[in-house]
């Protein structure tokens, strides 16, 4: 505690001043008793130092005159009178050290001079010179160290806050990313359910075996987005290092998916221009989710057609998908919801590029620009 501390000092200070031989002490007892009284007094400001340094410092400086005055000019008041000088360095700021230092010299010389009438004594000047900037100047190191030790603190507090900040945006970033992956999974294999179990409903009295068909796509389509949510699922629940069971897909799982798309009624014309690339594994989960969603949209939303393109280019490959929006429906409108929303951060996670939009003959425009190494993968379009 602050406060017990700095009554041990003034006990200290009064018992080591009390305790000094002086070379012209008091005359009498009387004298010696009135120099007690004073140094008492002196050290205990001390104890109060820390809330008023500067008046602590004026009061012991000004009962060391009077003791030079009226009872010895090598008074030990002027210990108690450069501890406070000291307090003052070490809270206050440099130049206000400074000028207390020379203040609390010149002083203590003119009052030496004024009992002695001249003032003679040059050791006794360069002493009381010293032992001033001593005190200014450990005053103005201890006040430099706990600078340091403060702005050490400080950095170690704004660096626990950035480590929590940035464990809290880890985390946003993670349900983001578990929240678009799941978009993405279940939309297609929704949509497929949704046209599927609606031509299942329509011709089920006038085609039981269209209808048994749609029905089998639904079971199928059904059992897909269990697998991909019990693989999701499966991620959330396990710790980093235990591997999934099932792959992240894949272009190699592209004509599949395409194959699904056509089984639902939506008409998809799939060209591949170029040298088929390989991906790295985060470019490839990006390029089937884009196309995944792509025609997922357009089955929704267009008019039953889609153009697929794929143009592979050194160092880059161009997906683009082109679908007519259906009557009743406005262009901007089309996949308009967090679908394009998902894409749109997939490809700028991977430092691709995403354009979306409809043309000017009103069809539906989804184009990226993704980084590929030119290494042939075999992929052809189906």
């Amino acid at each position: 505690m602050p406060g017990v501390r700095d009554a041990v000092l003034a006990v200290v200070v009064f018992v080591s001043a009390a305790s000094m031989p002086t070379r012209g002490g008091p005359r009498s007892a009387e004298m010696y008793a009135v120099m007690l009284v004073l140094l008492a007094l002196s050290c205990g400001a001390l104890a109060v130092r820390r809330y008023a340094p500067m008046a602590v410092w004026g009061f012991c400086l000004a009962i060391s005159v009077v003791d030079l005055l009226t009872v010895t000019p090598d008074s030990p008041n002027r210990v108690p009178a450069l501890v406070a000088l000291y307090g003052v360095a070490a809270a206050g700021s440099r130049w206000r050290a400074v000028a207390a230092g020379v203040g609390n010299t010149v002083i203590t010389l003119g009052a030496i001079a004024a009992h002695h009438g001249v003032f003679t004594d040059r050791d006794g000047a360069y002493l009381i010179a010293t032992t001033s900037g001593l005190a200014v100047a450990a005053g103005v190191a201890v006040r430099a160290q706990r600078a340091v030790i403060e702005a050490a603190q400080e950095r170690a507090r704004r660096a626990e806050e950035s480590r929590e900040q940035e464990a809290q945006r880890r985390v946003v970033d993670e349900r983001v990313r578990i929240a678009r992956e799941l978009h993405d999974v279940v939309a297609h294999h929704v949509a497929v359910i949704a046209v599927h179990s609606g031509v299942a409903l329509h011709v089920l009295d006038t085609s039981p075996a269209d209808a048994r068909r749609s029905v089998t796509e639904v079971r199928k389509a059904s059992g897909q987005v269990l697998g991909e949510l019990h693989t999701l699922l499966g991620l959330l629940r396990t710790s980093e290092d235990v591997a999934l069971v099932q792959p992240a897909p894949g272009m190699d799982q592209l004509p599949g998916m395409i194959a699904s798309m056509r089984a639902a009624g939506l008409d998809v014309r799939w060209t591949t221009r170029g040298k088929p690339a390989e991906l790295d594994p985060i470019t490839e989960l990006t390029a089937f989710r884009l196309v995944q969603e792509s025609l997922t949209n357009a089955m929704k939303y267009g008019d039953g057609q889609a153009d697929l393109s794929m143009r592979f280019v050194p160092g880059r490959v161009d997906i683009e998908v082109r679908n007519r929006v259906a009557p009743g429906v406005h262009p901007d409108g089309a996949g308009a919801g967090q679908g394009l929303v998902g894409m749109r951060e997939r490809v700028a996670a991977v430092g691709g590029d995403l354009s979306t939009g409809p043309s000017a003959d009103g069809v539906f425009v989804v184009r990226a620009l993704l980084a590929a190494d030119q290494v042939s993968t075999g992929q052809e379009p189906v």
